[in-house]
This record gives C-alpha cells, structure tokens and sequence, in this order.
C-alpha cells in the first residue's frame, strides 16, 4: 500500500509539472500586449478585424491574424 501511495505521488507531481509548463509556454505565445493607444490607432486605419472587451482588457485579431 505505501509503494502505492509513493507512485500515485510521483504521478501526480510529474501531471502538475507538465501542465505548469503548457500553460507556460501557452500563454507566451499570445501575449502580445500594446497600449491602448495603440489599438485605437490600429482600428482607426482598418487593421483591426474583431476585438473582444473583458473588463479592462481588449483582446483582438488584427488582419494579419496576429492576437493582441
């Protein structure tokens, strides 16, 4: 019972780790962060395709399809 114990922790550790580093490398790849002046200008001349508004965070696809 004790050997069972060790392994379902050592699992259980190796899970926790490997869903740290997805969520790390996830969230690198689309933290794309401008100013908000930035946006505005940007929707101004048209390269905006669609935004999203979430509290005080604006996320939107511009024409080039890079996430912002």
């Amino acid at each position: 019972m004790n050997n069972l114990v060790k392994n379902v922790g050592i699992w259980l550790i190796i899970a926790l780790v490997l869903m740290t580093l997805f969520n790390q490398f996830s969230s690198q790849q689309s933290n794309n962060t401008v100013a908000y002046s930035e946006f505005m200008e940007q929707a101004r001349q048209g390269q905006v395709r669609s935004a999203k508004v979430d509290g005080r965070t604006i996320r939107w696809l511009s024409n080039d399809d890079k996430r912002y």
